[in-house]
């Protein structure tokens, strides 16, 4: 009998659908009105970015001053006004929302048998079959014909009256709430029930089965495809032919604008330019240009950002004074240098793991599209890749650090044009080029030549907030009797003064409007292997900071070790310390030695040697040893 009563009662449980969907809903509107109204109050009591001098270092040259003056309107009309009026828009839709779907669940009331039939639950079984027949010629559907209400409310009234008269669907109902007892889990989908009356509810489900079947899987097979057009940090992957084709170790810094530009990532840009301008332009700075750059059907887009950067990196002498086309390259030149930065960052990473690359397998699974795409351009028939040296990687670090500041990078020695500069001030720097930054920042002199600069006050500013590195190399040895010598270049990278601690705010740059990351890159060259050892990428966020870094090395030669130990800043040229470190490798036999010569001599017990000479436990006491000693 109880099982009868699901059955019996489906239709009028679905009644409670409505109650579930606009619960369900209203749930998920209050998510996004707390996400909105947290925003909108943050960008009401919004802050300028590195507004609070007691708590940033910024740049005070005037340069920066006016950049940052633009940088922080740009920041505060971006972000109050257009976002903060389209923030409260849907902040009151979903409010909106939110009340609608409140007051319609106010409106389905939970069932009550008792309330259903106009009773008490202190009423006896007579005044129940009494209200129930009364109710129920009322509503009957013979009576009600046109009227659907009237046809659900007999529905609940003869659910109400079966179970009140049913002494164990009784009980259930007030333990379970359902006539049936607890049931089974039943899992549905919470949808207004207008939706499935009459002939609307097949086009519904036509709908969900279409965009189940068809609509989803083709949008998943799209992503997918799209996805693997991308490596895992979002560089196209068409790039790494082109990459290959041109960069080697005899490509010169004044290709790299040429090899960045021709990137199809400024394919999918939107940008506005004249084709006859800027091919004119972009033919203005071939003498730059790789010599076999001919063959390439080259996009107005790629024009368009190479001769950005030849621009950025050498002036506009060379583009004739009435084309009209500068004013195009300045449009989106911001959104071109930005794109710049990310492709010269993994054009490094590639050049890095090509450079350690032998060391390894001989078919690096990450570069496979090599032997597909430049069999005729290889370096090495061995390996059928090109094996890249330091040198090209240390040119690439010099061209990141060049494009923050539009330092020209045919000028010798031109970190001093990080510095705010006129046309004095270029002639007094190349009188004065044998200066190194890491003189007027780490020994902290005062050049006399310097007072004689227009702006001496400007690079005063300035080189009060280059940063002041320092660097500490710790080398531990223990040898592992299955594997051999492990060395441990510990490294620790100081940052600035400790007595002044504050985050760095807006940086220097002599022409990049939006602020950026101080960086700097950790490198190991293996002098003997020629080779780059190590590389790892750093960056500060407060005016003192400590960095530690650990690279484990495993030899077993019997030699001396010569490594070159570089700390690198890539946001101001010139930042550069070197340390040259030579490390004594001793194989198993020569610590066999020291540890017979110095138990013979001193008397040392196995677990002295262990802890004096860096020797792990499974380094064990022979009878060999013992005869030695004898």
């Amino acid at each position: 009998m109880s099982s009868s009563f699901g059955n019996q009662n489906k239709n009028s449980e679905n009644l409670e659908n409505d109650t579930s969907f606009y619960t369900f809903i209203a749930g998920i509107l209050l998510v996004f009105i707390l996400y909105y109204f947290i925003v909108i109050l943050k960008k009401i009591f919004y802050n300028i970015p590195f507004n609070d001098e007691n708590q940033y270092i910024n740049c005070h040259c005037s340069i920066c001053k006016n950049r940052y003056e633009e940088y922080k309107l740009k920041i505060k009309k971006k972000n109050i006004n257009r976002k903060l009026f389209i923030n409260i828009l849907l902040f009151l839709f979903f409010l909106y929302l939110f009340i609608a779907c409140c007051k319609s669940v106010q409106t389905k009331k939970i069932f009550d048998p008792y309330e259903i039939l106009e009773i008490s639950p202190t009423d006896p079984i007579s005044k129940i079959k009494k209200s129930y027949k009364k109710l129920s010629l009322k509503y009957h559907p013979d009576k009600n014909k046109d009227d659907d209400s009237a046809r659900d409310k007999f529905m609940l009234i003869n659910k109400a009256y079966r179970i009140l008269t049913n002494e164990k669907a009784k009980e259930n109902f007030k333990k379970y709430g359902n006539p049936d007892g607890p049931g089974i889990l039943t899992i549905g989908l919470a949808l207004p029930l207008f939706l499935f009356k009459g002939q609307v509810g097949f086009y519904i489900l036509l709908i969900f089965a279409f965009l189940l079947v068809i609509i989803f899987p083709i949008m998943f097979i799209r992503w997918f495809k799209e996805r693997n057009k991308y490596n895992n940090n979002g560089l196209i992957l068409q790039n790494l032919p082109l990459y290959y084709k041109y960069l080697d170790n005899n490509t010169k810094i004044t290709q790299l604008p040429f090899i960045i530009g021709m990137s199809f990532e400024f394919n999918k840009m939107d940008m506005e330019y004249n084709e006859k301008n800027i091919k004119e332009i972009f033919n203005s700075f071939s003498k730059y240009f790789p010599s076999d750059y001919q063959n390439e059907n080259i996009s107005y887009s790629n024009m368009y950002a190479i001769s950005v950067l030849y621009m950025h990196f050498l002036g506009n002498e060379l583009i004739k004074k009435d084309n009209k086309g500068i004013n195009d390259l300045n449009k989106n030149k911001n959104k071109i240098i930005e794109r710049s930065i990310f492709l010269i960052d993994e054009l490094i990473k590639i050049a890095y793991e090509l450079n350690r690359i032998y060391e390894f397998n001989k078919g690096f699974t990450d570069f496979k599209l090599q032997k597909e795409y430049s069999k005729d351009i290889i370096d090495n028939d061995d390996y059928g890749i090109k094996i890249f040296n330091f040198e090209l990687i240390m040119m690439l670090l010099k061209f990141k650090s060049r494009i923050y500041h539009e330092t020209n990078i045919l000028a010798e020695n031109d970190e001093l044009l990080q510095f705010p500069n006129n046309q004095k001030n270029i002639e007094i720097f190349k009188k004065n080029n044998n200066t190194l930054i890491n003189d007027l920042i780490i020994k902290n002199k005062e050049e006399t030549w310097l007072n004689n600069l227009d702006n001496y006050k400007d690079i005063k500013e300035v080189l009060l907030v280059l940063p002041k590195y320092e660097i500490d190399i710790n080398i531990n040895n223990v040898w592992y009797e299955h594997a051999g010598n492990l060395f441990t270049f510990n490294i620790i990278i100081k940052r600035g003064d400790e007595n002044n601690k504050k985050q760095l705010g807006y940086l220097h740059s002599n022409n990049y409007d939006d602020n950026y990351n101080e960086q700097a890159f950790v490198i190991i060259f293996d002098c003997n292997n020629k080779r780059i050892n190590y590389f790892e990428k750093i960056e500060f966020e407060c005016s003192y900071e400590v960095k530690k870094l650990e690279y484990n090395m495993l030899t077993e030669k019997n030699e001396k070790n010569k490594f070159e130990i570089y700390l690198i800043s890539v946001s101001y040229p010139g930042l550069i310390i070197k340390k040259d470190i030579e490390i004594d490798v001793q194989e198993k036999n020569h610590l066999l030695k020291n540890f017979i010569k110095n138990r013979a001599k001193d008397l040392l017990s196995i677990e002295e040697f262990r802890e004096n000479y860096g020797i792990d436990e499974n380094f064990e006491e022979s009878e060999e040893i013992h005869e030695h000693i004898d």
